[in-house]
């Protein structure tokens, strides 16, 4: 799933969308994925999805590679 606009849909918002279709095939969500980066204000680290990232990396956020190539 692409989020285009996380002011509009944010992750968890998707998250739960996916995790209500899920369950209406007796599964549930075993992990979660960010492809890309991301902007530090749509990550809720507090949310249900946070805990099932994979591979997640402070590197996987959009101003922390912005900031690192000011200091190049």
């Amino acid at each position: 799933m692409n989020l285009v606009n996380h002011e509009v849909t944010g992750m968890t918002d998707a998250y739960l969308a996916v995790k209500h279709e899920t369950e209406k095939f007796g599964v549930g969500i075993h992990s979660v994925e960010i492809v890309g980066l991301v902007p530090r204000n749509a990550l809720d680290r507090e949310a249900e999805y946070f805990a099932k990232l994979e591979n997640f990396s402070e590197a996987k956020i959009l101003e922390n590679q912005i900031e690192k190539c000011g200091n190049l």
